[in-house]
């Protein structure tokens, strides 16, 4: 009998013994390549990573040329073809429906909801803000359906006239492809990581038609302050422009969009530009306060989350259409008028307002789209009403067109905190650097005055904020520390000291009667510090008896790094690991003064890190055993991703001390970031790394969704039961996840949970005892 199943498996083991061979033979052929040209290796993994961004580029530039096409024929059909509206502001092929255009939105949003929380509840929402939260606690990971559902329900968002557009999500798709492409090659997690921004440059600079923006975007919008990710920087650039390249054969050359003759001549004309910063801010605040307020209204609504883009694309539909119809789709008519001077000062305000409006309503209700395209359309209308208004005031007689493309970029960098990259991308889509310095004062003046807020709310702080930058953050913390800081002083370690000619068994006799002691320095006649006598040459010399009267302990004299009391820490670390010893002795004007172990560099460190965070040494205070018990119960709780669920959490479980609650969020996303917490069956328990007692109790605290969000877990299946574990030890931990596993399986308990049970039956479920802190938020009647 034909079995289906076992076809398939056969065939996937060929194809994937077939990859391998190929991966092989590639490799095999770099390595030579990169001998016979005489690269180091570190040489040869650069080349691996241009020649893996040069396929991204490619790949990218192809999914963008399909995205573009698939939203151009469904605007034609369905916007121009139903409701008469065209977007491009030529004649349309029907008459003007409105009713028809207030209603599209919200089909599309159905249409799309359905789609992405079936298939892939990941790509809802602008899809840049993804693509930093995946870098950040993922590393880098994006499943390849991603791509594939981004585009069609981008497409049925933007096709049907929601207010959005197609530079976010493409970043999203050319992540996703990106990160295929790498788990293609078998690339290790951090190339990985990288490629999946190298991905998002492409899709931004193919899309935008900016390459170098769309890399330079890609290393800043990780971060609100003025940081940036250098390592990306090259890669991202040659993905980018291999990208535009494609698809610019495709799609032509020209700029997004056409521009007059401007010129910046006179220093004055900074004062009006200043106005312009002014309130492109005003405008950005407003739209993230309104945008993020939208959000947690959807997120609140009990409602069926594939619902809930309709309602969004309905509100904005009906909105858009009494407002003005420009206020839907992409808005990019608008700014060509006003760059043509065809636009009122009425106008530009309306569109301004109303596209905040829209854009909110369209995209925070989870419809997939981007708010790169809305920003530079808000920015440009409300720089071109100050320019207008300008006019009016004064004599001095500046283009309008000019407070258009600065108003684009004061806006984006002030909305998005990338003040760099968006100056390089007004000036690209615009094809006119002749603005650049009035650019440069707007946006740098809109970041500084914006404040701490952005649109996309996964930016975190800087690179020492990220999970994925621990590692490195160590690494340059350690480099301000010095060995003259924590050395152990002679006197405090009571070392053995061997002399130069003193005689073997006197060396042994050492060697017996010292247990803590690892290497013994040899001291000179002088009392210079010669070298070390390894343990394990003295262990031979215990066997090798017949020797032993020839010997002096210069004879078994060895070689090894010294440390200097200026040198840092991390030059510490890499001397230990260069030797392959955990002690290094410290030398001062060649005399031995000391020793610092590898272990006592780590201890410093973390007394280090906790006293600049201003916390409570928490491993000095006793911690009262406890038994384990509930803290929390919380059902009815809308998340929409692993910040936003810690963040809820660590509000509401007992701390010893509030300032806690960050720490306590970025062990949780930490531990995250090593290994998914999630069994499986929609569970997970999350737990920090570090063993401390948060709280008061040992506890756990059980979390039902009503969202199900991806918690990466083996099982492909986005968790809505999460169980919190807080404790100070393994053996509690591991007692708190065996008595949840029993419960889970033997008695039922996710079945009880997701039928909103009372506190009763999960409490006799768990067979825990209630803590007085006991919390039950929610309970179902």
């Amino acid at each position: 009998m034909f079995n289906l199943k076992r076809q398939l498996q056969i065939y996937w083991y060929l194809l994937s013994r077939l990859k391998r061979s190929f991966l092989e033979k590639l490799y095999r052929f770099f390595s030579y390549a990169g001998n016979l040209l005489g690269f180091d290796e570190h040489m040869q993994g650069t080349l691996k990573l241009i020649l893996m961004s040069t396929i991204i580029g490619g790949v990218v530039a192809l999914g963008a040329i399909f995205f573009e096409h698939a939203v151009d024929l469904t605007k034609h059909f369905i916007l121009d073809g139903l409701a008469g509206y065209n977007s491009y502001g030529l004649p349309g092929e029907t008459s003007f429906q409105p009713y028809i255009l207030a209603i599209l939105p919200a089909i599309g949003g159905l249409l799309g909801g359905f789609l992405v929380y079936f298939c892939a509840p990941e790509a809802q929402g602008p899809g840049t803000g993804a693509v930093i939260e995946s870098y950040h606690h993922w590393a880098g990971r994006t499943r390849p359906r991603v791509a594939f559902v981004k585009i069609i329900a981008s497409t049925l968002t933007l096709g049907f006239g929601g207010s959005a557009g197609k530079e976010g999500p493409m970043g999203q798709i050319g992540a996703s492809l990106a990160f295929t492409v790498g788990r293609f090659f078998a690339l290790d997690s951090k190339q990985i990581k990288i490629l999946t921004l190298v991905g998002l440059a492409a899709g931004i600079g193919a899309m935008f038609r900016a390459p170098l923006a769309g890399a330079l975007f890609a290393s800043e919008v990780l971060y609100r302050d003025m940081d940036f990710e250098k390592d990306v920087i090259v890669p991202s650039i040659i993905s980018s422009i291999i990208a535009y390249g494609i698809f610019g054969s495709t799609f032509g050359w020209t700029p997004l969009f056409a521009t007059p003759e401007m010129d910046f001549q006179n220093p004055w004309e900074l004062i009006p530009y200043t106005a312009v910063a002014i309130a492109v801010v005003i405008g950005a605040r407003c739209f993230t306060f309104v945008f993020q307020r939208i959000q947690i209204f959807f997120n609140s609504l009990q409602l069926a989350p594939y619902y809930k883009p309709a309602v969004g694309g309905l509100i904005a539909g009906v909105i858009g259409t009494l407002v003005h119809p420009h206020t839907l789709a992409d808005g990019y008519t608008t700014i060509q008028n006003a760059l043509n001077g065809e636009a009122s000062f009425r106008i530009l305000l309306l569109i301004a307002f109303g596209k905040i409006i829209t854009t909110s309503f369209t995209v925070a209700s989870g419809n997939s789209g981007g708010t790169f395209a809305p920003s530079i359309v808000i920015g440009g209308c409300i720089g071109g009403a100050v320019g207008i208004f300008a006019q009016k005031l004064t004599s001095y007689h500046l283009p309008v067109t000019a407070f258009v493309v600065v108003g684009m970029a004061g806006f984006f960098s002030c909305a998005a905190k990338t003040p760099i990259s968006t100056i390089i991308m007004v000036s690209e889509i615009s094809g006119s650097y002749q603005l650049l310095v009035p650019t440069m004062w707007v946006c740098v003046l809109a970041y500084i005055l914006g404040g701490e807020k952005s649109i996309y709310r996964e930016q975190l702080p800087t690179r020492y904020d990220s999970p994925s930058q621990f590692g490195h953050m160590m690494s340059e913390m350690l480099t301000r520390m010095k060995v003259k800081d924590i050395y152990e002083k002679k006197c405090d370690h009571h070392f053995v000291t061997i002399q130069e000619n003193q005689h073997v068994d006197d060396v042994i006799t050492a060697f017996v009667n010292s247990h803590h002691q690892v290497d013994y320095p040899i001291i000179g006649v002088n009392g210079d510090f010669l070298g070390i006598i390894d343990q394990d040459e003295v262990r031979k010399l215990l066997v090798e008896k017949e020797i032993q009267h020839m010997l002096i302990a210069s004879d078994l004299l060895l070689r090894t790094p010294i440390l200097e009391l200026e040198d840092n820490l991390q030059t510490a670390i890499r001397k230990m690991i260069s030797c392959g010893h955990d002690e290094l002795f410290v030398i001062q004007n060649k005399k031995l003064i000391g020793i610092l172990s590898r272990r006592r560099i780590i201890d410093y460190y973390d007394r280090k890190m906790k006293l600049e965070e201003g916390d409570t040494i928490l491993e000095n205070r006793p911690a009262e055993k406890k038994d384990l018990v509930v803290s929390g119960l919380f059902y009815r709780t809308n998340c929409s991703s692993k910040v936003e669920l810690f963040q809820f959490l660590v509000e509401h479980v007992p701390l010893y001390n509030k300032e806690h609650k960050r720490d306590l969020i970025l062990h949780l996303l930490q531990r995250e970031g090593i290994e998914s917490t999630a069994i499986g069956d929609g569970i997970a328990f999350p737990h920090p790394r570090e063993r401390i007692l948060y709280g008061q109790y040992a506890s756990i605290a059980i979390v039902v969704l009503e969202e199900p969000i991806s918690f990466g877990a083996m099982d492909g299946q986005p968790v809505d039961i999460v169980c919190l574990i807080l404790c100070n030890d393994a053996i509690t931990h591991l007692n708190a996840m065996k008595k949840l596993s029993q419960a889970f399986v033997q008695r039922d308990l996710a079945t009880k949970l997701r039928a909103y049970a009372s506190k009763e039956e999960i409490l006799e479920s768990l067979q825990l005892p209630e803590a007085p802190c006991f919390r039950f938020l929610g309970e179902m009647p």
